[in-house]
């Protein structure tokens, strides 16, 4: 199995893992303020702690992902010089 699609499948479902969790939980407080008048406290401070969260998954998937490529074309680059032939 493709290590790279299994690490991007991983990130997306925990980018949408902590999306409907947040989902959820706004929902909830949605339903508590209109029965009691008595909104979920720090609802605003969740949504902005998911969304830096999201945003540093999508970033370091990227980064891994950009690296693995790096290193598969540096591995298939050939320059056909020795190493005896680079010293002084």
């Amino acid at each position: 199995m493709d290590s790279e699609l299994t690490f991007k499948t991983i990130s997306y479902g925990l980018v949408g893992l902590l999306w409907v969790t947040t989902l959820v939980l706004l929902w909830i407080s949605i339903q508590k303020e209109r029965r009691y008048a008595y909104p979920h406290r720090g609802v605003l401070g969740l949504t902005v702690a998911v969304l830096c969260l999201c945003a540093f998954i999508v970033l370091v998937a990227a980064y891994v992902q950009k690296a693995r490529s790096i290193q598969k074309l540096s591995q298939g680059i050939d320059t056909g010089i020795s190493r005896d032939e680079l010293q002084p």
